[in-house]
């Protein structure tokens, strides 16, 4: 069931568009109740849903790489289990009933997962031209097929992954004059040394994705996307907190947005981070979507980072259990 909300009237225009994403009218709206798209979280929302993909012209084992190289550990180890046995018991059936190299099948996948593996005890071995010949082939698969694997095991471990950190919620809190958009981002590297580990040239880049009407005249719903302009968007290096700002102005798309309007409101706040990992020296990216429930009206985020200790033997502390925390504004 989709909760009560309110989609804004025109404010874009077609330029604005996300071309090729049709908003579909949902119960809620059929029976004048508007249904919320971007639910509890951003994440729960259609968004980040599993897509049914139909009519794909690309055939599926050009992505098995990709599939093999993103699943969990857990499904990873199982392929290789499964391929591994697979291989071996067809060709313990190519030993057994085709070159009737054994007397038992127990011996053929035996010898098989020998072969395969290229232990060879000396025990069993193929006594015939047939089984020879099915040895070597079986042989030169697996040089291909182990090496694929290790070169797998090496991608998965070597796979960039990003650091950075993102608060739970963003928040609007009063900045000078105006309100503002601020969303909280860290470094959440377990170096010690806090001149090592930089996430380097990090650039951010905000969207706001909000359900409008298509026209004045046209009542039906549309998905926009707009560019926040963040007072700073790139950093040469990202070792500890940032705040991202977003000033709400005339030129804002959340201009004109009210606590009252905010928790009605359908949108969602997407962050993209392209950085460098210092260490690797490897591209990384990182990614954050916020739903209108998660935006907070009138707080701002507490200190996480702080000095501590005796003159002569401070502590630089770095508290991630404040990462979302958050405190009345002034």
């Amino acid at each position: 069931m989709l909760s009560a909300a309110t989609h804004f009237e025109a404010v874009g225009t077609w330029k604005d568009e996300w071309l090729g994403v049709s908003v579909l009218a949902s119960q809620s709206d059929k029976k004048g109740v508007h249904g919320r798209y971007f639910h509890t979280t951003a994440r729960s929302s259609f968004l980040d849903a599993r897509h049914h993909i139909l009519h794909n012209p690309r055939a599926a084992y050009k992505d098995l790489v990709y599939v093999l190289i993103n699943i969990s550990w857990t499904s990873f180890t199982v392929w290789i289990l499964g391929i591994s046995a697979l291989i071996t018991a067809l060709f313990a059936l190519v030993f057994h009933f085709v070159c009737v190299d054994t007397d038992v099948f127990e011996d053929a996948f035996n010898l098989s997962y020998q072969s395969f593996s290229t232990i060879g005890f000396g025990i069993l071995y193929p006594r015939n031209t047939c089984g020879n010949l099915a040895l070597s082939l079986e042989a030169f698969i697996s040089m291909i097929i182990i090496s694929a694997f290790s070169g797998l095991v090496f991608v998965r471990f070597s796979k960039p992954r990003s650091s950075a950190v993102f608060s739970q919620q963003c928040i609007i809190q009063p900045y000078g004059r105006h309100l503002a958009l601020v969303i909280r981002v860290a470094n959440a590297t377990r170096c010690h040394d806090l001149h090592a580990d930089s996430i380097l040239e990090a650039s951010f880049r905000v969207n706001l994705m909000r359900i409008e009407e298509t026209s004045a005249t046209d009542r039906t719903h549309v998905l926009r996307r707009y560019d926040l302009l963040m007072l700073q968007a790139d950093f040469l290096a990202v070792r500890r907190d940032i705040q991202l700002v977003h000033l709400i102005d005339r030129s804002s798309p959340l201009y004109g947005v009210t606590g009252l309007t905010l928790a009605a409101s359908d949108f969602a706040i997407q962050v993209d981070l392209v950085g460098v990992d210092a260490t690797t020296q490897n591209t990384v990216q990182g990614q954050m979507l916020y739903s209108a429930l998660q935006v907070e009206w009138g707080v701002k985020f507490q200190d996480m980072c702080m000095v501590e200790g005796d003159a002569g033997k401070e502590q630089w502390i770095m508290d991630f259990g404040r990462l979302s925390a958050t405190v009345p504004a002034p």
